[in-house]
């Protein structure tokens, strides 16, 4: 059973995608290469530390769309130093 509303579409290659975030009142960039795409958000893969938590809203720029900004649905560790994050695109 599919609990997906949108279908998935793969990305460009190489296509990345730009988050922003704010901690301690610094705003700090994370870059990450992205898994999978719909009309309603994306997944994207990351290396190193995840810094954001779940439900926290972050600023992302997705391959060739515009900033928006989306909130983080799920965090999952796939392995020591990578991970791949599911991104529910904002309203606002």
């Amino acid at each position: 059973m599919e609990r997906r509303a949108h279908v998935r579409y793969d990305p460009d290659e190489n296509a990345v995608s730009e988050i922003i975030y704010h901690k301690d009142k610094k705003e700090i960039q994370k870059i990450g290469l992205i898994f999978d795409e719909s009309f309603s958000g994306c997944s994207v893969v990351l290396t190193g530390n995840v810094p954001f938590k779940v439900n926290e809203r972050v600023l992302i720029k997705s391959g060739k769309l515009d900033s928006r900004y989306a909130d983080v649905c799920w965090i999952r560790k796939i392995e020591s130093g990578i991970f791949k994050i599911g991104i529910a695109y904002g309203q606002s």
